[in-house]
C-alpha cells in the first residue's frame, strides 16, 4: 500500500528510515527521502492483508496437430484475480509480466488482454490501474500462444 500526501508542516522530514503502523499495529519497515515543506510525497505502507491477488494459469493447450513446417503450437490463458475485503473503493495497480522470447527460433503470438493494461513494456512487463468496487472483486485475463520447432524444448511459458 502506498500513501500520497502532502508536509504541511513548517518542518522538513529528514530522510531516513521509517517504522510503519497501521491501527496501532507495526507492519513494517521503509524508507523516506527528504520532504521539503508543502511538498507532495509518496511513501510505502506496507502491504493490506485486506487485498488479495491470485494469478492462475487456465488454459494449457498444446496446439501441434496440423501446423506445418515442424512447428508447435502452446495456447495459453491466465487470469489474474484480485479482491477487496475493504469497506471504501480501493485504487489499485497490478503489475504482471507477458512472455518475450529472447530466441529467434521462438516466437509470442497473439497476446490478447481483457482489460487494456495502462502500460506495456518491451520487456513483458504490464500494468492496469483501475478502481476496485467495495469488498469487489476483479479478474484480468491475458492469453498468447508460442511457437517454436518441435525439436525444442520450451520451459516457463
Amino acid at each position: 500500500m502506498r500513501a500520497k500526501a502532502v508536509n504541511t508542516s513548517q518542518l522538513v522530514l529528514l530522510a531516513g528510515n521509517t517504522n510503519i503502523y497501521r491501527d496501532d499495529d507495526f507492519v513494517g519497515r521503509g524508507r523516506m527521502e527528504l520532504v521539503n515543506p508543502g511538498t507532495e510525497f509518496t511513501t510505502y505502507l506496507g502491504a493490506d492483508e485486506r487485498l488479495r491477488a491470485k494469478d492462475e494459469l487456465k488454459k494449457f493447450d498444446d496446439d501441434s496437430a496440423g501446423l506445418t513446417g515442424g512447428l508447435r503450437r502452446l495456447a495459453r490463458s491466465a487470469v489474474i484475480s484480485v479482491k477487496s475485503d475493504i469497506a471504501a473503493e480501493a485504487k489499485i495497480t497490478v503489475k504482471a509480466r507477458r512472455p518475450v522470447s529472447q530466441n529467434a527460433d521462438i516466437k509470442i503470438k497473439s497476446v490478447k488482454f481483457g482489460d487494456r493494461p495502462a502500460e506495456e513494456k518491451d520487456d513483458g512487463m504490464v500494468a492496469w490501474e483501475l478502481p476496485l468496487p467495495p469488498k469487489g472483486e476483479k479478474k484480468l485475463t491475458m492469453e498468447y500462444s508460442v511457437e517454436f520447432p518441435k525439436d525444442r524444448t520450451v520451459t516457463g511459458v
